[in-house]
């Protein structure tokens, strides 16, 4: 008898399905691993975006009544309006602030003697030494006088050395701007144009936003499940309606933000706010529904003082 030499058919075609289906386990595997590394990355940096997120509350919210003359020195509660150094509810923050704008020298201030003599020392927005008199900014300027109160009609070339004498001076912009409404700033929960695909289905286009005026509402953060402001009071107490502004200590920004990929597995059912968020309706944990429970969300609080807000007569 002869030896057989080779493989029949009927060998490699088992050959060929055993290392199919070896070949299918590993791809699974690895495809698995590249699948948690993107979720990985994802959640990285979304960490990150959380930690600018604060940074960028805190400096913001802490501008809150910059240049803001004493006939605006009021609370609002409910509607948003440039009345007001702070109005707006539970669902919206509206405030006035000179430092919101993104120009050259937002942020900059100065005070200027009876004899004519700038003292200043500020930064602007950016962290930039500011110029050492008005004049060397250009533009226009507000100026109010020791007491909190408009010189004229307050706003006014920054060269315009009439006004100088016993004033405190806040740059506005390149050319007149309508005070206060161009600086009214208002931060609240909106719906976007473009959907962003790393978050779950129904957040996509939830983002949070920051409007100035009438310009185009920008886009801060994406993936936003819940935004509501608690207003503290002097005790320290929260509440959904800032109280008077003689008795106003600070604001709360609450937020529950998507913070990763979706997973296999359930994250969380609920959620729930620290003693100083929980204010309206926020009074009980935040239950998630069924699908959101596959993806990580983050609670995130940030508390800021209101310094602008203190001293002048209040």
């Amino acid at each position: 008898m002869k030896k057989r030499l080779g493989y029949t058919f009927v060998e490699v075609l088992i050959l060929i399905a055993i290392i199919g289906i070896f070949s299918a386990g590993l791809l699974a595997f690895f495809m698995g691993m590249l699948k948690t590394e993107r979720q990985a990355r994802f959640s990285l940096k979304s960490e990150g975006d959380v930690s600018a997120l604060r940074t960028f509350l805190k400096k913001e919210l802490q501008s809150i009544g910059f240049g803001v003359s004493a006939d605006y020195l009021r609370i609002s509660p409910g509607s948003c309006g440039s009345g007001a150094v702070i109005s707006g509810s539970i669902s919206e923050l509206c405030y006035l602030s000179l430092a919101s704008r993104q120009t050259r020298w937002s942020g900059c201030w100065w005070t200027i003697d009876n004899s004519m003599n700038v003292f200043g020392n500020a930064t602007n927005r950016f962290g930039g030494a500011c110029p050492i008199n008005p004049s060397n900014a250009g533009g226009y300027c507000l100026f109010l006088n020791y007491n909190r109160q408009k010189k004229g009609n307050g706003v006014s070339p920054c060269n315009d050395i009439s006004q100088w004498p016993s004033s405190v001076v806040f740059y506005l912009d390149k050319t007149p701007r309508e005070y206060p409404y161009y600086f009214l700033a208002k931060l609240y929960l909106s719906n976007t144009s473009t959907d962003d695909k790393s978050c779950h289905p129904n957040l996509q286009k939830r983002t949070l936003s920051l409007a100035l005026g009438n310009d185009t509402p920008q886009p801060i953060i994406s993936c936003v499940y819940d935004f509501h402001v608690c207003y503290i009071d002097k005790t320290g107490s929260p509440s959904s309606m800032p109280p008077s502004i003689q008795n106003l200590s600070g604001v709360r920004v609450c937020m529950i933000v998507q913070a990763g990929g979706r997973g296999s597995i359930r994250y969380q059912q609920s959620l729930t706010y620290s003693e100083r968020c929980r204010c309206g309706d926020y009074k009980r944990a935040v239950v998630l529904p069924d699908d959101y429970q596959f993806y990580p969300f983050k609670v995130i609080e940030e508390e800021v003082s209101l310094p602008n807000l203190r001293g002048w007569g209040l």
